[in-house]
């Protein structure tokens, strides 16, 4: 998907503005201290407080690029299409770069990360995974690393009438890391997927990316899976992530005197799910993609336009009957009546948050 199919909103140019000249956390802290945070920013009134505040520390590291979009699209943290489940995490990206198409988020999503050199016993059971939940109607989540991460998006990818994968990355779109990876990021878009990055397009790869970028991959997901991890693995730092975002954690237990199953038995000595079967994942977070997707798709021919319409506004996160009353535009007497409809059909589900989408 090309930036020049998406304009990108006065809310999201400002904060590429400030993201020039200062770090995220920077205008984190100021921006989302204020009552109204988007008139704040809008308005100029945060790049002028910004400019007027203390510099940044020069010990952080600096971005060693520029914050300017030339070969994919943008979105903010205010527009309408940046992912809800990002929106509830800590320190959540202020922008999102990407490729592809955001409708792939619109599904349950899981993560399965693990060692880039891991065994092939580990490969073989991330690609089944990763196939497994694709075919169930779940999102892959991974970060096209080598080894387990690619093994992921390529069971998914695998998977007939399976649902896009997710990749999200430690470097801009532009400066593709691992290089060797370039075929599967083109068939990872080629199905329907999504490359992400919260970095800009010519960014390229440094090591303090990565332990950030893994924020995103956990906070994308219901669940994080770790598929073959040593002890200093950098799939632990998302596996903490997720136990900071409240997301549930599974290991896959291995040979004990394998080095790279260490830091998954540790995970599962500290209350990590233990993972055998891809339905262990599904029980954990109260999903069956398989059996709820048959209903739905038996059901699909009973939605008129209108129906369709709200259908098209709920995704795998939760979403109030109010932001579906501003996203809609419909009559609230109206969107009751759909609502309803679609739960008994078993589209959606009602949960004390909002409303949720059921996989297809």
């Amino acid at each position: 998907m090309q930036n020049g199919q998406i304009p990108v909103s006065l809310s999201t140019q400002q904060l590429l503005k400030c993201l020039a000249k200062w770090r995220r956390k920077t205008i984190a802290a100021l921006l989302f201290d204020h009552a109204d945070p988007m008139s704040y920013l809008v308005s100029g009134n945060l790049y002028e407080n910004l400019a007027s505040a203390r510099p940044d520390s020069q010990t952080q590291p600096r971005l060693p690029c520029r914050f300017e979009v030339n070969t994919s699209a943008v979105i903010g943290f205010f527009d309408l299409g940046y992912p809800q489940s990002l929106r509830e995490i800590p320190d959540p990206p202020l922008v999102l770069f990407f490729l592809g198409e955001l409708a792939a988020l619109d599904h349950w999503s899981v993560s399965v990360v693990g060692a880039r050199r891991c065994t092939s016993s580990g490969r073989q059971h991330a690609y089944k995974l990763g196939r497994d939940l694709a075919q169930s109607g779940v999102t892959v989540v991974s970060g096209l690393a080598l080894g387990i991460d690619a093994a992921a998006h390529e069971g998914s990818l695998s998977a007939s009438g399976g649902v896009p994968t997710v990749a999200v990355l430690g470097s801009g779109l532009n400066r593709l890391y691992p290089k060797q990876h370039l075929g599967l990021s083109r068939q990872i878009l080629g199905a329907g997927g999504l490359l992400l990055s919260e970095y800009p397009d010519d960014c390229p790869p440094a090591r303090y990316f990565f332990p950030e970028r893994n924020r995103l991959i956990s906070g994308l997901s219901s669940a994080v899976v770790v598929v073959e991890a040593g002890r200093r693995s950098g799939s632990l730092i998302t596996a903490r992530f997720a136990l900071e975002q409240g997301r549930d954690v599974f290991a896959l237990p291995g040979p004990i005197q394998n080095e790279t199953s260490m830091g998954c038995h540790d995970l599962i000595k500290q209350g990590a799910g233990l993972l055998t079967h891809v339905n262990d994942v599904f029980q954990e977070i109260d999903i069956n993609a398989q059996a709820r997707g048959s209903t739905t798709t038996e059901s699909a021919h009973m939605l008129d336009d209108i129906a369709l319409a709200v259908l098209a506004q709920v995704t795998g996160y939760a979403v109030t009957f109010d932001e579906l009353l501003i996203k809609t535009g419909i009559d609230a007497q109206v969107l009751v009546q759909n609502l309803v409809a679609l739960e008994v059909l078993g589209f959606v589900e009602r949960r004390t948050v909002g409303y949720i989408r059921v996989p297809s």
